[in-house]
């Protein structure tokens, strides 16, 4: 029993532990000619998030990508550069507790999700009257679905949790085998004491209907952390307009690195068909 709880309170710091990094520059930008914008944007999370605005000639619309947990903006260089190509600027911040950004730990999408509001503020105000997508993977997709709704036009969340109790269980489960999933409870109960939050609030298939816009669901049909079952559930609870896509072998990976020409036609083909020349209302 002691071992349980104090694997459990290792378990439970390094799921919170932050993750800073120090680096440059992008370093390779599909438009050479334009220079790449450093942000610092201020949050309701109480960090100052440091970012990049990547612009392009005559946008069609602005992309705010956000990254998964243990990531940073530079793990959604290669969405930008895809979006780029089809006339999107793009917005890559890093999310509090995270890269560059301040932050003394990760909370699982509550405090991340005021940074999603922060980038898509800025997104707006840095290009008016276009249309504004979201792409956020993992972490990032979580706190965009908790932000919501976040007045944008598209939102696209990839390997997201349905909630915090079932990424748990999952993680117990793919680590020490499926006994270990009675040990969730003895995680989930530090939520409300390391974070300040119930766990109640970290539930992105209970939020998944607010969002207001169309909604792309994409997941990993081997992710054993936001398995099949997660995915198919944040798809069935999102409302019209929706698509889901799982990608067949892929893990708790990149899924444009896994399968770059399906991925390539998952989004654009999304983003077309909703943010085309007859965009939803």
């Amino acid at each position: 029993m002691f071992a349980g709880l104090g694997f459990s309170w290792l378990a439970g710091g390094r799921l919170v532990a932050p993750n800073p990094r120090s680096f440059g520059l992008p370093p390779a930008w599909s438009q050479p000619d334009r220079a790449v914008e450093e942000l610092a944007l201020e949050s309701a999370s109480g960090a100052t998030l440091s970012g990049w605005f990547l612009p392009v000639e005559e946008p069609c619309g602005v992309a705010v990508l956000l990254h998964p947990k243990e990531g940073d903006r530079r793990a959604m260089l290669g969405r930008a550069e895809l979006l780029a190509g089809a006339g999107y600027a793009c917005v890559l911040v890093d999310l509090q507790a995270h890269g560059k950004s301040p932050g003394e730990r990760v909370t699982l999408g509550h405090l991340e999700r005021e940074d999603a509001r922060a980038a898509v503020a800025f997104a707006k105000a840095r290009q008016p009257g276009l249309p504004v997508v979201v792409i956020g993977w993992s972490l990032g997709g979580a706190a965009a679905v908790l932000a919501g709704p976040l007045g944008i036009d598209a939102l696209v969340i990839e390997q997201v949790f349905a909630s915090i109790e079932e990424a748990v269980s999952d993680r117990f489960d793919h680590h020490m085998g499926g006994w270990a999933r009675l040990l969730t409870p003895l995680l989930t109960v530090q939520v409300p004491l390391r974070l300040g939050v119930s766990v109640d609030e970290l539930r992105p298939v209970e939020r998944i209907g607010a969002a207001g816009c169309p909604v792309l669901v994409l997941g990993g049909g081997a992710d054993p952390y936001s398995p099949p079952a997660a995915t198919r559930a944040l798809f069935e609870a999102a409302a019209q307009p929706k698509a889901m896509a799982l990608f067949e072998g892929a893990g708790h990976v990149d899924l444009q690195r896994a399968d770059p020409a399906r991925y390539e036609r998952e989004l654009l083909g999304f983003l077309e068909g909703h943010l085309g020349s007859d965009p939803w209302p």
